[in-house]
């Protein structure tokens, strides 16, 4: 990294920040250099998505490139939003976004592979979902929108079309996607603009003033569409949908509403309420007793929940830097099908589903396993490595990996590649600061004093490594 060829930065300054950012990989330079085309996903107005393979951690991604002179100003500024919110953002049914890497020519925006294709296609191949189906679906759409609550933070644009299925398989999951024009609830808890997709707006987004209710009225009408293959309203032209939405009537004595149970028209009809006021949170569709058909399984179903906790007994990441580069291997490096029974457990011991796990949650998972309460807290300590009073979930992953049998593969070498911006086979302090915020400098001078053994002011791989396993 002494003589790099591309330049890491960090992501540029937008005015609707939406908090403490996540590492997000900001580079200039041409993304062919990190990345190897595997082949074309799709193409749009503004660049294709190609499947990429990264050359440094041989992990696939999906690279959206974008085509600067077919951005203007306002385009440019809802990408970089996008990416903003996205890099504040860590559930395990929200799009992961890596990097951005800016050219002379192009943005390319580096995601998680999404491979199982639109919800509304699988809407239109099946004409309709089961309950059950749409049972899971819709309780990880809004496990995702309730996080995202939490956080001020209303995507705006739900819709079929952004929601992803994680494969065409029958464990498929969703991810939702495009925060392009997300926004945050301002002091008075509203966020105003008339902006979205007609069919799926709320009342009073055409107002223009509004609150997080707006999301719950959209996933309102993708449950409806779920269960009934069709949109509950129509028009001819925006007007029309508009004047339809407004009145808010919905004919339940259509035969299609003989087949299905009753508990989903009742949370269908709290979700389009026209009212906001009356309208049903997040948080209350989640506790709606139509999921009972589907619900995360319960920590003893878990045949690993006992060796994850285990784990995070023997996690010994002994200070912040350390706790960053775990989190960024377990995040970047592992991939969600290696992560599949943590993530299991993970929403097992979330049970208000809000995507991070609070003190009371993490005794309450000691208690059904029946090991001693105790421990808990000592527990907590080490899961909530940002300090920030819950587990979020990126740091649940973390400390519950098995690290000593992952140091036994080729993770630190990818992880080693990663930071390797410009590929010359050592680290800088100066780089390394830019990739990882929020070290104190403190710290810095201690991983130098650390891992320099040569004292020639770079790290090498073998310094890397030591470091990190003498440290374990």
């Amino acid at each position: 990294m002494g003589c790099c060829q591309s330049k890491a930065e960090s992501l540029p300054n937008i005015k609707d920040t939406f908090g403490k950012s996540l590492p997000v990989f900001h580079s200039k330079g041409s993304p062919r250099d990190k990345y190897t085309t595997i082949k074309i996903l799709g193409k749009g107005g503004f660049g294709a998505v190609t499947l990429v393979e990264d050359k440094r951690t041989g992990a696939k991604r999906a690279l959206k490139e974008l085509n600067k002179s077919r951005l203007s100003k306002s385009d440019e500024q809802t990408m970089l939003r996008e990416i903003t919110t996205l890099s504040q953002i860590d559930h395990p049914h929200i799009m992961k976004v890596f990097e951005l890497i800016e050219s002379t020519t192009s943005y390319s925006i580096i995601t998680e592979v999404i491979e199982g294709g639109e919800l509304l296609e699988k809407i239109t191949e099946e004409k309709k979902l089961s309950e059950k189906q749409a049972a899971k679906f819709m309780f990880e759409i809004m496990s995702a929108i309730f996080y995202c609550h939490s956080k001020g933070i209303v995507h705006r644009d739900l819709k079929p079309q952004n929601l992803l299925l994680t494969s065409k398989g029958r464990e498929s999951s969703i991810k939702v996607i495009d925060f392009g024009i997300a926004g945050k609830l301002n002091s008075m808890g509203n966020i105003t603009g008339v902006i979205g997709t007609p069919l799926f707006m709320s009342p009073e987004m055409f107002e223009g003033i509004y609150n997080e209710k707006c999301d719950i009225w959209s996933s309102g009408v993708i449950l409806f569409m779920m269960i009934t293959g069709f949109t509950p309203f129509t028009g001819y032209g925006i007007d029309q949908i508009k004047e339809s939405i407004k009145l808010g009537k919905i004919d339940y004595t259509r035969p299609i509403w003989k087949t299905v149970s009753s508990d989903v028209q009742d949370l269908i009809k709290k979700m389009i309420n026209p009212n906001p006021l009356r309208r049903i949170s997040a948080e209350d569709v989640l506790k709606h007793p139509w999921f009972n058909i589907y619900k995360a399984g319960n920590l003893n179903d878990n045949p690993i929940s006992e060796e994850a906790f285990d784990n995070i007994r023997k996690f010994h990441a002994t200070n912040k830097l350390q706790r960053s580069i775990l989190t960024f291997i377990s995040a970047n490096i592992m991939d969600e099908e290696s992560n599949r029974e943590l993530i299991k457990l993970f929403k097992s011991i979330d049970k208000n589903n809000d995507g991070r796990l609070s003190h009371e949650e993490i005794i309450n998972g000691y208690k059904e396993l029946g090991l001693p309460e105790s421990e808990a807290e000592e527990i907590i300590k080490k899961g909530d490595l940002d300090q920030s009073g819950v587990i979020e979930y990126s740091e649940f992953i973390t400390v519950t990996q098995n690290w000593k049998n992952i140091y036994e593969k080729d993770v630190l070498e990818k992880a080693f590649k990663a930071y390797d911006i410009g590929g010359d086979g050592n680290l800088s302090l100066k780089w390394l600061k830019t990739l990882i915020p929020g070290i104190e400098n403190s710290e810095w001078d201690q991983f130098i004093s650390d891992a320099d053994t040569n004292q020639d002011g770079l790290i090498s791989l073998a310094e890397f490594k030591n470091y990190m396993l003498t440290k374990e």
